[in-house]
């Protein structure tokens, strides 16, 4: 499998946890994906009438990797929205550990759903540090339950494909979009595990993680959902019709998706810094004779090995970003949607 064992070791020498948390509304199918992931049913999954079949935050371990995989309730639920972003606060809090965050949606006849949207942005405004120095913490987004059609459309059509990504980064960008097909197998179907194709595990590899301790984050704000929901509605008609409004938006997300990957690039070199760093320091003990315990040495390289393991995990994160001089885009103007697109058709064997 694509998603190896994720543990890293601090400089003291305390393991940090990976955690990968869904998080969307009510139907998108996160219960499902994440049975897909672990290839058993520990998620409930299926049907729910009148309101979403997850309803608190739920935890469950690989036992072949040590990741650690996290459901949670939807915010557009009205009757639970206070629970659900108390649960997914909780999530957020649940240890000083890495953090990988996958933002599960679905499109309305190609369209993207303002509520989706405000989901991603409610649940990121709670993240009060900024790991990489921009406004947008890294994060992933699963268009779920997509027809081929449509992924193909979007995939040969910029012009749709440049409304769609736009629409869906609003206050938040980021380039790791994945257009995940509808499994006719799942309809109306409970508790069903049918394992993610390698596409999809890839892109869950891949995707950049952040550091959190819980101290950095605040309450979700479930009070806020109608108000933002109403502003995106309004945006997001707006850039439908205005094709300067959508232009000018599109280079505002690329502006801030650069600053992401010069960040990214910068973070890389400082972990491969400390892992060279480590590993002088190490010989030196081990010339000095500090190191004559056997286990000690053992646990010396071990230490190293992770530090390793880290740096190259985020430079594998880095390198799937995509960048705008590999690309030879003429301009700033439908970059990122481009890249997008790119991006996708990596990961998706048409």
């Amino acid at each position: 499998r694509a998603l190896q064992n994720t543990h890293f070791l601090t400089s003291q020498q305390a393991y940090i946890i990976m955690k990968i948390i869904f998080i969307g509304n009510p139907g998108t199918g996160k219960s499902t994906l994440l049975n897909g992931t672990l290839r058993e049913s520990k998620f409930k999954s299926g049907v729910s009438y009148g309101r979403g079949m997850t309803t608190v935050l739920q935890m469950e371990q690989d036992s072949n990797t040590g990741i650690w995989y996290g459901d949670t309730p939807g915010l557009a639920d009205v009757d639970l929205r206070q629970k659900a972003a108390a649960e997914i606060t909780q999530a957020l809090k649940s240890g000083d550990d890495e953090y990988k965050l996958i933002f599960v949606v679905t499109e309305e006849e190609g369209r993207v759903r303002p509520t989706d949207v405000t989901t991603v942005t409610l649940v990121l405004d709670a993240i009060t540090t900024r790991e990489d120095g921009t406004s947008s913490p890294p994060y992933g987004i699963i268009v779920n339950k997509m027809t081929p059609k449509k992924i193909q459309t979007l995939l040969k059509d910029a012009s749709k494909r440049n409304a769609f990504t736009t629409c869906l980064n609003s206050k938040y960008v980021t380039s790791f979009i994945h257009f995940y097909e509808r499994k006719e197998e799942l309809e109306d179907e409970a508790n069903k595990v049918h394992p993610i194709t390698d596409e999809l595990e890839y892109f869950m590899k891949v995707l950049p993680s952040i550091r959190l301790k819980p101290e950095d984050i605040k309450d979700v704000k479930a009070d806020e959902y109608a108000a933002v929901t109403e502003a995106f509605e309004k945006e997001i008609e707006e850039l439908k019709n205005n094709s300067d409004k959508m232009q000018a938006k599109m280079q505002e997300n690329e502006a801030k998706y650069l600053a992401q990957v010069e960040n990214a690039t910068s973070k890389m070199h400082k972990m491969e810094e400390q892992a060279k760093q480590k590993e002088k320091e190490m010989k030196q003990e081990l010339l000095k004779g500090k190191a004559e315990n056997v286990e000690h040495a053992k646990k010396l390289e071990k230490e190293l090995e992770e530090m390793k393991r880290a740096a190259e995990t985020h430079r594998d994160a880095l390198n799937a970003m995509p960048h705008p001089q590999n690309r030879g885009s003429p301009s700033l103007g439908g970059f990122l949607a481009d890249a997008i697109g790119g991006f996708v058709k990596t990961v998706i064997p048409f």
